[in-house]
């Protein structure tokens, strides 16, 4: 899933608290070899008896999860951010405790946004009387034909989760100052897979922690 994110201002302002930040860490490279002597030539050796193209698939491990990617806060500054992370738990854990695939955020769930990615593949909830940064008010699957633009995206949260977010909060857009919107969208990658799911989720618009949900009459 992607994390919404529009190249031009919403009819509100841009993107912040699910803003998004682009480029990608590149990994470390070691090059050369300590101490003296010479390196052994690793360019080529013959494959060992028996082995074969098929042994080698059966060892290789599995793809990661398809991620989703995150779109810019309405009202903030107009920044890509995604989320990506992997955070391990053991033991038994409140299901609020644990970290889940973007994908299954469900209206009402609090949870934390990774920050420092351009894709997001689990987030870690949060209980919503627990310090947090978002809480989901929106859930559900574009209904376009084909991949669309970023534009499409933004479009289609104007006209859905902007009502949606008047509904959850009792108070529209405009009036809750304090409020931001963002959402996950699909990447390409999960849209060939059948990856339709937009979230969108309310953030405090200075990025602070929410320590209640927003939800109207809740607490």
């Amino acid at each position: 899933m992607d994390m919404a994110g529009m190249d031009g201002e919403p009819p509100r302002s841009s993107q912040a608290g699910a803003n998004q930040l682009s480029g990608s860490a590149q990994p470390n490279q070691l090059s050369g070899s300590e101490g003296g002597g010479t390196s052994p030539d690793t360019s080529w050796a013959p494959m060992p008896a028996g082995f074969s193209d098929a042994a080698a698939t059966a060892t290789a491990p599995a793809p990661p999860a398809v991620p989703a990617r995150r779109g810019f806060n309405w009202k903030g500054i107009a920044l890509r951010v995604g989320l990506v992370g992997a955070i391990g738990v053991g033991g038994l854990v409140l299901r609020d405790r644990l970290t889940g695939a973007a994908t299954d955020l469900k209206v009402g769930d609090c949870f934390d946004e990774p920050a420092g990615v351009t894709e997001v593949s689990e987030v870690q909830h949060q209980p919503c009387t627990d310090a947090h940064d978002a809480e989901v008010i929106y859930v559900a699957n574009y209904t376009g034909d084909s991949y669309p633009v970023i534009s499409g995206f933004d479009d289609y949260v104007v006209d859905n989760c902007i009502p949606a977010f008047q509904t959850y909060v009792g108070r529209s857009f405009d009036e809750a100052t304090e409020l931001d919107l963002s959402y996950f969208f699909p990447t390409l990658d999960g849209w060939g897979k059948g990856d339709r799911e937009i979230t969108c989720y309310l953030v405090n618009v200075d990025s602070s922690k929410l320590t209640r949900s927003m939800k109207a009459g809740g607490g």
